[in-house]
């Protein structure tokens, strides 16, 4: 056991490593239920093995001939139980591993099931390598180890799964370097046979502690700030383990999802919490007419499953411009350009503004280009890396406003524009829309007299009775999502009131599809550049006017007119600056008003503006407290050192031996380097002591010691509190006030 309890703080250490690298894993994989007891019996099984390597059999060729045996007797096992040992690799990590995989796409958590035999022949082998390395002195490369992991999954995107580990990772890291390097410090001392006098307790005490406020800094660090070489790490990094363009898995291959903006893959499942962030997904380069929010089209998605999202009808051609009909309706239209950077963000996707007319990606001519004539889009055939510009038309009459109901005079006629195919693909509804959904809506509609006016009633009755936030519960299994929104959860973001929308204007009569994209406020403009973010990241819909509830293949059809109802993430956090700067009182590129809605009187209307503060609030007093609870944890410390040290005195005052206050005596001399030999008595050690007051006043002591403990006499009187009074006093005069109070109060 000897073995055992000379690296029990080494192996602490790598335990407690490879624990961080599992809670890395969990956070970033979302591994549920993992189970810590059979992790420490594969470790403890593990260090078993290093001790037989390390103790039992110390030559080479034993050592060599030991693994030959194990390596035999395993594949014997394979062979005999063939059946449970391809069940066990193949189907117990191989498949498990593609299934991990989906559900990472899909942002659904995994089971630690999943992952259980991959753990069960990992960690039991790692564990004795750490050991070796550790051996060696090599053992930072463990810290490297979770180092790298992190950087991957950060430039994967996983800005939020990371920032909750990371304060465990620096505290570790620190800890466990300078374990590390105390060891092979100690081991160079003993080689060359020099005392080694350093507590091992007292260096990691105080490491844990530098640690713990080292790591508590962390959030005034801009995490934020982009590197020089960020962009090109990210880039390589997405490129050849997560985008994977033409696989099963690939999120653009229903054009863009929200899911690479923080949200869940609609084409999966809706809605559920989310974690938005602020970071930059592309700037837009912009300085034409439009006075306010500029919509960029990334998917249109027409089929409705309950809980998802996917496109059913599509015509894709190759080309980069929308066909010549199309074009024909906009003869004498102003035209107008503007230029996408995809700085952050990783798609074959070309985000386009309504009305576009071509798309040309610059700098590079060999990705092609594809446009879908159904629903708008324009995609490249590779993820697109490099700028593209899209000339459309603005200041377009063919968009309808529905922040007020459209009848009689204000009814705007719409000349016949675009060919949209079969209407009835936008009228798709599943088996699992409930009743109370279609009695909800017909409610809502009764009495109206056209399709402008059904819209117009839907989205005033979500804008009035539905909150918008971010702080969401996940749907319940088996729910269907608008129903569960409508009469349940009855808040959400953008993505629930956009299927809601959607799927309540077909149960009107009104065919309608969900679109994806972006939507960029007028207000974040900085010299005709726009930083666009996650935040501004949307979703809303689309519906058609004209349908007449029975001609469903119009030859001719009108185009599809964007309803919005709520803000994006970053109007909801800004909604007080967005309301002072008047941003959202003028019409949108598409001729829309703000999603920030307008009351009647046509005054810009709050969007849960009392939410906001209390948000901006918690996040604020969030941040107080990550900043100050360095200095509370220091100022709680030292109070608890001034009272260990209070205690500690009152303990030697009162108590009946004279042996404590010469042990206290001893240990604080150590701190004016008067430090008893092994080799030296008490009294020769006291004897010694070049300080002469000193020396006198320890030989008194050690005297009346030595009557105490060989002559058993007791309570021998002796003015405890004037030594230790003299001691301190010494001891202050000998540091210095600022630095006796430090060595004192603050390090042990």
């Amino acid at each position: 056991m000897e073995w055992f309890k000379e690296r029990f703080l080494d192996s602490f250490i790598i335990f407690l490593n490879m624990i961080l690298t599992i809670l890395i894993l969990k956070s970033c994989i979302n591994i549920e239920g993992i189970d810590y007891y059979l992790i420490t019996l594969l470790f403890i099984i593990g260090l078993i093995i290093a001790w037989v390597y390390d103790e039992k059999v110390k030559s080479l060729e034993k050592k060599l001939v030991l693994t030959m045996i194990i390596l035999s007797a395993m594949l014997l096992m394979v062979i005999v139980f063939r059946k449970y040992a391809v069940s066990f690799i193949i189907e117990g990590i191989g498949n498990n591993m593609t299934h991990i995989t989906s559900n990472m796409r899909e942002r659904l958590p995994s089971s630690f099931s999943l992952i259980r035999n991959l753990f069960v022949i990992t960690i039991p082998t790692l564990t004795p390598f750490a050991m070796w390395i550790k051996k060696r002195g090599f053992s930072d490369i463990i810290i490297l180890i979770n180092m790298v992991l992190m950087m991957v999954y950060w430039y994967l995107g996983y800005y939020e799964e990371i920032d909750k580990v990371m304060y465990i990772f620096i505290i570790l890291s620190i800890i466990t370097y300078a374990v590390n390097n105390l060891g092979n410090y100690s081991k160079r001392l003993k080689r060359k046979e020099i005392r080694n006098n350093i507590v091992t307790s007292k260096i990691i005490w105080s490491t844990i502690l530098l640690s713990i406020v080292s790591s508590m800094f962390i959030v005034l660090l801009p995490k934020s700030a982009s590197g020089k070489f960020s962009k090109i790490i990210t880039d390589k990094v997405v490129e050849n383990i997560a985008d994977d363009s033409g696989g099963d898995y690939n999120p653009d291959k229903y054009g863009y999802s929200l899911a690479k903006s923080g949200y869940n893959d609609s084409s999966k499942i809706l809605g559920g919490p989310i974690n938005i962030d602020d970071r930059e997904a592309f700037k837009l380069e912009y300085k034409g007419n439009v006075k306010n929010e500029i919509y960029l089209k990334g998917s249109a998605k027409d089929k409705y499953t309950g809980m998802s999202w996917v496109p059913n009808y599509r015509l894709i051609e190759k080309n980069n411009m929308m066909d010549s009909a199309y074009l024909g309706n906009f003869v004498g239209a102003n035209e107008e350009t503007m230029t996408i950077h995809p700085d952050y963000i990783t798609t074959t996707t070309l985000f386009n503004p309504y009305y576009s007319k071509v798309v040309n990606i610059k700098y590079n001519s060999d990705n092609k280009t594809y446009v879908d004539k159904v629903n708008g889009a324009f995609y490249s055939e590779k993820p697109i890396k490099t700028e593209y510009t899209i000339n459309f038309y603005s200041n377009s009459t063919y968009d309808k406003d529905f922040d007020k109901p459209l009848s009689g005079s204000n009814y705007v006629e719409i000349d016949q524009l675009l060919n949209n195919g079969d209407l009835s693909n936008y009228l798709q509804l599943p088996d699992t829309i409930t009743q109370r959904t279609v009695d909800l809506v017909y409610d809502i509609v009764k009495g109206t007299s056209s399709n402008d006016e059904k819209a117009y009633r839907l989205k005033a009755y979500l804008t009035k009775n539905y909150t918008y936030s971010l702080d969401v519960s996940s749907v319940p299994e088996g729910k269907d999502f608008v129903d569960y929104f409508l009469f349940e959860e009855k808040k959400g973001y953008c993505v629930y009131f956009a299927t809601a929308m959607t799927v309540m204007c077909r149960i009107a009569g009104i065919p309608a599809r969900y679109v994806e994209g972006f939507k960029v406020s007028k207000d974040k403009e900085n010299n005709g550049m726009y930083k666009v973010t996650n935040e501004d990241a949307h979703a809303w819909t689309e519906i058609y006017l004209a349908f007449n509830g029975s001609n469903y293949n119009v030859a001719r059809a009108l185009p599809f007119t964007k309803i919005d109802t709520v803000p994006t993430a970053y109007q909801y956090r800004h909604a007080k600056e967005v309301q002072n700067n008047g941003g959202s009182d003028g019409v949108g590129l598409d001729g829309s008003k703000s999603a920030l809605d307008s009351n009647k009187n046509g005054n810009t209307k709050k969007v849960d503006l009392e939410k906001a503060d209390s948000e901006d609030k918690n996040k604020t007093y969030y941040l107080y407290f990550k900043v100050l609870s360095p200095i509370a944890l220091i100022l709680i410390y030292i109070i608890t050192r001034i009272c260990l040290v209070v205690i500690k005195r009152r303990k030697i005052i009162k108590s009946n031996s004279l042996i404590p206050l010469y042990d206290y005596c001893k240990l604080r001399v150590n701190r004016i380097n008067i430090i008893k030999s092994k080799n030296e008595t008490d009294l020769e050690f006291a004897e010694n002591i070049p300080n002469y007051e000193i020396s006198k006043k320890m030989v008194e002591l050690v005297g009346l010691i030595y009557r105490e403990f060989y002559a058993e006499e007791d309570n021998l009187h002796y003015d405890r509190i004037q030594m230790i009074n003299y001691i301190e006093s010494t001891i202050r005069s000998n540091q210095g006030k600022t630095k006796y109070l430090i060595k004192r109060y603050i390090l042990f």
